[in-house]
């Protein structure tokens, strides 16, 4: 069985266990802020972000299996929503790239998006089964 996560009380003690629903509140926040980075980098002009030395193609997929994996520690309840609504929101960006100077919209990055999401959401499934 696993031990709970602590939380350290007013005192810096380790002593009190953190509960199921702040997990779930701090996942969900951290879902969400990754999902604003993944929108604002997604539609800012190529020329205004620094290079990064990988593939972007595993760029894309990282970014949403880890979007996917925060998703269904935030959403346990609704791992296909997560999931669908994650793949809308990279085909949806990838449409809005038209507009964008610099990315360029492309079905590959629409598929890496996909199966990211996919992966994460079936990665998600191996989790230990966390108290929601």
């Amino acid at each position: 069985m696993h031990e709970p996560l602590m939380n350290p009380s007013i005192s810096g003690r380790m002593d009190e266990p953190v509960s199921s629903a702040t997990t779930t509140h701090l996942l969900r926040a951290a879902f969400w802020l990754a999902a604003i980075g993944v929108v604002a980098i997604s539609i800012t002009p190529g020329t205004a972000l620094p290079p990064v030395p990988m593939w972007d193609k595993l760029q894309h997929f990282l970014a949403y299996a880890v979007l996917a994996l925060l998703g269904w520690g935030g959403y346990r309840q609704r791992p296909v929503q997560v999931a669908l609504g994650l793949i809308l929101l990279g085909g949806a960006l990838e449409l809005a790239q038209i507009a964008v100077p610099g990315p360029s919209a492309s079905g590959i990055d629409g598929l890496a998006n996909a199966i990211g999401a996919a992966l994460g959401t079936g990665l998600s499934r191996l989790a230990p089964r966390l108290p929601a």
